[in-house]
């Protein structure tokens, strides 16, 4: 029953996903989420980090 829930959650991910996937693309958690991986790759400052997440959260 558990694995049921499981197929079922992932199923209505990718509906999610293929209804509009730009409205994931824009999602706070999405942006603060790529946000965080280009500061952790060294591609941006901590400054740039800083500041573009306190705009993303106020969005």
């Amino acid at each position: 029953m558990v694995e049921n829930k499981a197929k079922k959650s992932i199923v209505k991910e990718e509906k999610v996903k293929k209804e509009n996937p730009e409205q994931l693309k824009e999602s706070k958690e999405y942006k603060l989420k790529n946000l965080k991986d280009f500061y952790e790759k060294e591609l941006i400052s901590k400054e740039v980090y800083e500041k573009r997440q306190l705009e993303i959260l106020s969005e």
